[in-house]
């Protein structure tokens, strides 16, 4: 029996020496070099392995052999091998979507039919069919029988599992049936019939050209099987990964499933040869890296390790072109990473890659580069549904779920950079600017599209119509009590392809045209398709089935990819050479990966299934690990800190360090130039340059002439206040869909009191508590506000008013004149000047004498007496002062200030005077007040005086919206 296995050591290019070796045997006959068959694992290693022919011809013209990916047999194919015998025997290939979409039904129904009180919803279901799927995929790599969960015995597991197992028995019962009823296959199946019947057919039928199967370590069955025929036929070949021939047959008996050897030791063994058997693959043509002693040694095992100190020579050659960088954190790392492909592009032609199962890393890596015009994609793509155009049609499903009510899913749809209804671009971003300023900003509207109507004009609102004319289809579908997901679906993309016209191009175009549309639009397509036969949804669900839906679909730029820099994962750069790799955040966790706990089956049910434990992926990543250390030049980073917690360094990379202390070697692979240095220094400044505060100084001409008693409070601890407010007029804008607070809550206890002050003389007195909490609700009711905020503030009203009506007949009994939210002024003669002094008082009392007294209502907490004394809060000592100069139309003597708080707590409302405990204290405050406001007016008029930045920190304002602007963060911290 033939056993035509060979080894390419790790140390060796794959590709170019596969490339090279065929070329050396078959080229001189090129009917023979264009009938080899070259089997690879994967579509990426088919096209590097071609460009590896034309790299070692040195571009000679040729026709190549057919190069195909293990198991990619085509319909066709299985017919000319006798696998099945004409075409409507052929299964259809059930797509993941489809797949995803019977199961996500499969679930649905199982939860339903155990009668219980936990119920699943259909995105639930949908993301539970995401874990199911995969389950199913593992099941089926390895040649498992559903029918063997039977062997797994319920009574000794925890409750959990065995409902666990309940549940799984669905696949045994329904799933076979399901797929039948379909004719159709799963991928992983069809991949099996596909590897099967190509094994048959050579096993009866042996090919006369050569036949090669190289990289594979046979990790899956079927392949191992096939791998297994095409060793043993005359002209195949079977060329393994990286063999280790160095360890002696004592530490290879003891390999374990962790081990990098582990997935290879497995595969002879199915073949039924041994490591004594392979043969050494020619490879005089490609140049070798001396690294197969060092890494045999560093990935001992652990049984063995004893030989490191005894029997363990390093040499300096077997370390050359390996550097080991530990950088603080992920960001340094990435720069550091950033400027050795950076440096690598100053190297003509020069090829680097980083290898990285790190995500975050790549991205970061990629952005820096792109400061630099570099563009570099990560390979692993990225997630569809954060494609812009899914993004657009996410955002079209959550305004209409939330029917219009919510303004913040509105001005997120139209101010999407697709959203133009037909419209120019600017047109329709001034429209919905506008629409904003009028109607959308402030308290929530709780009417949808018939609130809007009633603050815009008739411009606006015939925009606004076309809007959601356009949005009715998806509207009307959203007011049923069940819809199909398909007719739902088909409505959304054409509603986003409406929404997405603009004055040029119709949305088609807009959102299909571009690459990421394109991918978008196919998945769409598919699931269009898929989805026919779907159960009726309820309409809420719609848009969280779509993005279950959507989950881990993975976006791939087709176009704009780097010739000579990669971001790759472990897997995708097996066999692939580059001139520099680099591995990427080697920290234990992500080199290896950890794995996630299985949902689906515990540890030891899985052994008793005969599903791979987790240590068999961490023995594959192993020997990616190994291959990619024996690159020419290797650069290994780490980030000894992540999200401020201490990292562990990949176990990998421990072994390397115990090898090189124990013989002597410590230090050798530090980098020859300073290259974390360099990173912390590209963004560091020579100097800093300390920020002064902003300390604006307009003329005096452009300075107020009047301000409120509440906006001299704002001159005094913020001066900047009123340069932003009154001279350059800027107004901070409401909240979108502001949630009332306690500024409203305030000014409806203003509304109440104004109104029930002015009726109070001809409601009956055992009338005027009821007539005021009916006041309280009819405002409440006018406002739109929810039941929510209604029913939290009414409480807190009913005590207020309750306290009002008892303190209001009291005051009334001394025959007092009450004027309520009056006007009142006061001039200031200054160097000619007029200056005006405003103020509008919540309450003034009159008495039968002439005297005068103020009231201000105060909702949250009344200022100190101290800070009145200080002049820090002048409000109320201001109004008296205007009242004092009869600036209210009303002339007397002031005799009280007084702050009513109305909280409405429980033990909070009541009455006390504004900072003074006599009439002498009462004058002084006053005197004082007038004299300070008249300072103030002659500092503020002198044009050497700027409008200072919070001169005093520690009295600012304590709700400023100017902050921001005044920078106080660059300066004031």
């Amino acid at each position: 029996m033939y056993k035509n296995i060979y080894n390419i050591p790790a140390g060796l290019p794959f590709l170019d020496t596969l490339a090279a070796n065929t070329l050396r045997l078959y080229a001189d006959d090129p009917l023979v070099f264009s009938n080899i068959s070259i089997f690879l694992p994967s579509r990426r290693a088919c096209k590097e392995l071609a460009e590896a022919f034309l790299r070692v011809s040195g571009g000679k013209p040729m026709l190549l052999p057919q190069i195909q990916p293990l198991g990619d047999i085509d319909d066709e194919e299985l017919l000319f091998l006798g696998y099945i015998e004409c075409e409507n025997d052929i299964p259809n290939i059930i797509s993941p979507v489809k797949q995803r979409l019977l199961l996500t039904e499969l679930i649905e129904k199982w939860q339903t039919a155990q009668k219980t009180d936990e119920k699943i919803t259909i995105p639930q279901a949908a993301h539970l069919a995401i874990e199911l799927s995969s389950f199913l995929s593992e099941v089926q790599k390895q040649q498992l029988s559903f029918n063997d969960i039977e062997k797994i015995v319920p009574d000794e597991l925890s409750r959990h599992w065995q409902i666990t197992l309940d549940f799984l028995h669905i696949l045994i019962e329904k799933w076979p049936q399901i797929l039948k009823e379909n004719n159709a296959v799963d991928v992983n199946t069809q991949r099996n019939i596909s590897l099967k019947a190509q094994a048959d057919y050579w096993q009866k039928n042996p090919s006369e050209y050569p036949v090669i199967a190289a990289g594979s370590t046979g990790s899956i069955p079927a392949t191992a099987q096939l791998l297994k025929v095409i060793s043993q036929m005359p002209s195949g070949q079977v060329i393994l990964p990286g063999l280790d021939m160095n360890m002696d047959n004592a530490a290879w008996e003891k390999i374990e499933q962790t081990h990098p050897q582990y997935g290879l030791k497995n595969l002879l063994e199915i073949i039924g040869v041994g490591r004594n058997e392979v043969k050494k693959y020619d490879c005089t043509v490609c140049s070798a890296v001396d690294r197969d002693s060092l890494i045999s040694v560093m990935m001992l095992p652990a049984d063995v390790t004893d030989k490191w100190s005894h029997s363990v020579k390093i040499e300096n050659s077997h370390l050359e072109g390996i550097e080991v960088i530990e950088a603080s954190g992920l960001q340094e790392e990435a720069t550091v990473i950033a400027l050795k492909m950076k440096e690598i592009l100053q190297q003509p032609e020069k090829t680097a890659a980083l290898i990285t199962n790190r995500r975050d890393l790549a991205k970061r890596v990629s952005g820096i580069l792109q400061k630099w015009n570099v563009q570099i994609d990560d390979s692993a793509g990225s997630h569809l549904n954060s494609t812009p155009q899914a993004v657009f049609l996410r955002l079209l499903a959550a305004m209409v779920a939330d029917r219009g009510e919510n303004s913040v899913s509105l001005l997120g749809l139209l101010k999407n950079p697709y959203a133009n209804c037909g419209l120019g671009a600017k047109e329709f971003k001034d429209n919905v600017r506008k629409l904003e300023i009028a109607c959308m900003r402030g308290i929530r509207n709780s009417e949808g599209f018939k609130g809007y109507y009633n603050k815009i004009d008739s411009k606006l609102s015939n925009r606004l119509k076309n809007v959601e004319e356009i949005l009715q289809p998806m509207f009307k579908l959203m007011s049923r009590d069940q819809i199909a997901f398909d007719a739902m679906l088909k409505t959304h993309i054409q509603v986003a392809q409406n929404i997405a016209a603009d004055d040029k191009a119709d949305g088609v175009e807009r959102l299909w045209s571009s690459d990421s549309g394109g991918q978008l639009k196919d998945f769409l397509d598919e699931l269009l398709i898929s989805s026919k036969d779907f159960k009726q949804i309820d309409p809420t669900d719609y848009l969280g089935l779509l993005d279950a839906l959507l989950t881990g679909q993975t976006y791939r730029p087709q176009y704009g990819s780097h010739p000579r820099l990669h971001i790759l994962s472990p897997i995708e750069a097996r066999m692939l050479r580059f001139d520099l790799v680099i591995l990427g955040e080697l920290n234990e966790g992500e080199w290896p990966l950890s794995g996630k706990s299985d949902p689906w089956m515990s540890r030891p049910m899985r052994d008793d299934f005969g599903l791979p434990l987790p240590e068999k992926k961490i023995g594959q990543s192993a020997h990616d690990f190994v291959q990619l250390l024996s690159s020419e030049n290797v650069l290994i980073t780490r980030s000894e800190k992540l999200d401020g917690t201490q990292t562990i360094p990949s176990r990998w990379l421990l072994r390397l360090d115990a090898v090189l202390n124990i013989t002597g070697k410590q230090g050798a692979l530090k980098p020859k130039l300073p290259w974390v240095k360099w990173a912390r220094l590209l963004n560091k400044a020579d100097s800093y340059l300390k920020m002064e505060a902003p300390c604006p100084n307009p003329p005096v001409e452009c300075r107020p002439r009047k301000l409120s008693v509440t906006s001299i409070e704002k001159l005094m601890r913020d001066p900047y206040w009123i340069y932003a407010n009154k001279i350059l007029h800027l107004k901070k804008l409401d909240e979108i869909d502001k949630e009332p607070g306690g500024a409203e809550f305030g000014n409806f206890v203003h509304d109440v009191l104004e109104e029930f002050i002015k009726q109070y003389d001809s409601i009956k007195p055992e009338d005027r508590y009821t007539y005021l909490l009916e006041l309280g609700r009819n405002i409440l009711q006018k406002e739109n506000l929810k039941s929510a905020i209604i029913s939290f503030w009414f409480p807190r009203f009913e005590r207020i008013a309750a306290w009002i009506v008892q303190n209001e007949e009291k005051r009334r009994e001394n025959n007092i004149d009450v004027l309520t939210e009056i006007k009142g002024k006061y001039n200031i003669i200054y160097a000619g000047e007029i200056f005006t002094l405003e103020a509008r008082a919540d309450r003034v009392e009159i008495d039968e004498d002439g005297n005068i007294c103020i009231v201000d209502y105060k909702t949250g907490t009344p200022p100190s007496a101290k800070e009145v004394k200080l002049g820090l809060s002048p409000q109320m000592t201001l109004e008296g002062v205007i009242a004092k100069k009869g600036g209210f139309d009303r002339e007397g003597k002031v005799k009280s200030l007084e702050y009513w708080k109305l909280s409405g707590g429980q033990k909070d409302t009541q009455s006390k005077y504004a900072g003074y405990k006599n009439q002498e204290e009462l004058a002084s405050l006053l005197e004082d007040a007038e004299n300070g406001a008249k300072s103030l007016i002659e500092v503020m008029f002198f044009q050497e005086n700027p409008f200072l930045s919070i001169p005093n920190k520690e009295k600012e304002i304590t709700y400023n919206d100017y902050k921001h602007l005044e920078r106080v963060k660059e300066w004031g911290e």
